[in-house]
């Protein structure tokens, strides 16, 4: 039972290590330079640069699995898949395309949290047309259009709070949920 404990209690910090760790450096990281009318928000690199090193430690772990036992060899490949997945989309994430930025005529950001490759990835929302915003697990923001279109990113991007309240003040007929 003792042994049980300790383990869970492993788990839960680890868990709290790889969800806090990211916030810290988002807020820590300070704002960009932003105001009512033009801004970017962004993934900081030390966050980007966090979930890599997490990730490849996943693959290592992945690879590892793969070259130790013809038994493992498929749960390693999906490891080093899913996670090599993961460095890619972080990757995406740090790039210009990654951030959401807006102007005097809308919103405009990426419509997919895990990017597809070769698939137009950004979309633009004016801000009479949205009509939701709510925040899903794990930092997910997800703003919907009243034509459906969605934009999506992480509560990790510096200066999404500014975002979210510049959303609240500009557009008073949105539901937050």
């Amino acid at each position: 039972m003792e042994e049980a404990v300790v383990a869970g209690l492993a788990a839960f910090a680890f868990i709290a290590f790889v969800i806090g760790v990211p916030r810290f450096i988002a807020i820590k990281s300070g704002s960009p330079q932003i105001d009512d009318n033009f801004g970017r928000i962004f993934l900081p690199k030390a966050t980007a640069l966090f979930f890599i090193v997490m990730c490849l430690g996943a693959v290592a772990f992945g690879i590892f699995g793969m070259i130790a036992d013809p038994k493992t060899f498929w749960a390693g490949f999906a490891l080093v898949a899913m996670f090599g997945y993961g460095i890619w989309c972080t990757v995406q994430a740090t790039k210009e395309g990654g951030s959401v930025a807006w102007s005097s005529s809308g919103v405009e950001g990426p419509c997919r949290m895990y990017p597809i490759p070769f698939l137009a990835n950004r979309k633009h929302v004016p801000w009479e047309r949205i009509k939701s915003f709510r925040e899903a697990g794990q930092g997910l923001i997800i703003m919907e259009s009243n034509d459906g279109v969605k934009l999506v990113w992480s509560n990790y991007f510096v200066g999404a709070d500014f975002l979210k309240d510049l959303i609240r003040r500009k557009c008073p007929h949105v539901e937050f949920t």
